[in-house]
């Protein structure tokens, strides 16, 4: 087992931004062109992001097929496990014939790849004109959202119907964002930083979810006292003004006093869980099992009738791949916060540093969020924690990490 060569010690070729040596220009400008309209498109529309992941995956088979060998790390195993746990968990499980949905969210988690074998992270650009496409993305969003409030809606689901979706997507571009702002490596101008963040938070907030909140504040908050503790505290004051002023904003809010009170029904969905953990607690029952397995005498009691999953990332991995699963998942999300913490800590340049801290951001607001609700079973959330899991993994030769094939 030996070493990869550092990033500074075998530096890419200087062409395209995600060039792979030896490759020809145009299949890199295209893997180039194709991440960024991927960014701009995740807030925007589900057919795009599908196609353009689909298109980036076989891309990147175009590569292996001509020679360009991927390293397989260490710091890829935790990924590679879970997915085949994943797999296993199905074709064992009592309802394989219910997995074929579950098998094509599985599909996009190959957004990994995408950025864990060809986005050249220790170059920026790359990286940056992702986060851009997809913060204007997401600010065009906020805007739909924002119409749809002002003109009745309870709240905002921007153009995929869904305030799930919806709010972890604003939450994720906004962590993202506002780090390459604090390190002026986002748009380098405040001019245009500060308005299209403002879109994303205020579409945050016309979400009305809960646990989005909590989890962007949890991770903004201490970073605003950290790095601009005086714009920060001004922000939050407006905030809270803004939250205050704003009936549905205030109603919402205030339901967080007594969270066990106001779970919005998951208490219905959390203890048939656990109990059916304990029948199958290895490989679970199978992807995309909860019609076939919740308890019908339970469905009067539901909040949400339609409701398809178990509004918990841990129970939803649980109840599906058994506690393999779970700890699988914990070790993958655990490594990439580890490989983060290396990262920050030897970030040499703002450009290292703002990219870092927003990575880490990024998978922290996921990790947060999953209390309440299950992005496995969202195709636009799935696909960007999986290129932010694999930007994570691709960063380790520049974080003093070492790696070995």
């Amino acid at each position: 087992m030996k070493d990869q060569p550092t990033a500074d010690s075998n530096p890419a070729p200087k062409r395209g931004l995600f060039p792979i040596r030896g490759e020809a220009p145009p299949v890199s400008g295209l893997f180039a062109g194709g991440i960024v309209l991927l960014g701009f498109a995740l807030s925007l529309t589900l057919v795009a992001v599908e196609i353009l992941t689909v298109f980036l995956v076989l891309l990147l088979l175009f590569r292996l097929f001509h020679g360009h060998k991927p390293q397989i790390t260490r710091w890829d195993l935790p990924f590679i496990t879970f997915i085949l746990i994943r797999l296993l968990s199905s074709i064992f499980g009592d309802h394989a014939e219910l997995a074929a949905k579950g098998f094509s969210n599985l599909f996009f988690a190959a957004a990994y790849f995408i950025t864990a074998w060809s986005l050249q992270e220790n170059r920026h650009v790359g990286w940056r004109n992702f986060i851009r496409a997809l913060v204007i993305g997401t600010a065009i969003a906020s805007v739909v959202g924002l119409i749809q409030v002002l003109g009745g809606e309870h709240r905002a689901v921007g153009l995929y119907g869904g305030y799930t979706v919806f709010g972890s997507l604003t939450g994720a571009s906004l962590i993202l964002g506002i780090f390459l702002s604090i390190n002026n490596n986002l748009f380098k101008r405040k001019l245009i930083d500060i308005p299209l963040l403002t879109l994303c938070a205020t579409g945050l907030a016309a979400s009305i979810c809960r646990a989005e909140w909590i989890a962007a504040i949890l991770v903004l908050l201490p970073a605003g006292i950290m790095f601009r503790p005086k714009i920060s505290a001004l922000v939050f004051v407006f905030i809270a003004v803004l939250f205050l002023a704003i009936t549905p904003l205030r109603d919402r809010l205030f339901t967080m006093a007594d969270p066990v009170s106001n779970l919005s029904g998951r208490e219905v969905l959390w203890q048939p869980a656990l109990e059916l953990i304990t029948e199958k607690p290895v490989l679970g029952h199978g992807l995309n099992s909860f019609q076939a397995i919740f308890p019908d005498e339970l469905r009067p009691y539901m909040t949400d009738p339609g409701a398809g999953d178990w509004h918990n990332l841990y129970l939803q991995v649980a109840v599906e791949s058994g506690l393999l699963g779970l700890v699988a998942f914990l070790w993958m999300l655990g490594i990439g916060l580890y490989i983060c913490h290396n990262r920050i800590r030897l970030a040499k340049t703002p450009e290292e540093r703002g990219l870092a801290w927003g990575l880490f951001g990024a998978l922290a607001f996921f990790c947060i969020a999953g209390g309440m609700g299950v992005f496995l079973v969202r195709i636009p959330i799935t696909v960007l924690v999986f290129l932010v899991l694999g930007g994570i993994t691709s960063s380790r030769n520049i974080t003093g990490v070492k790696s070995t094939s």
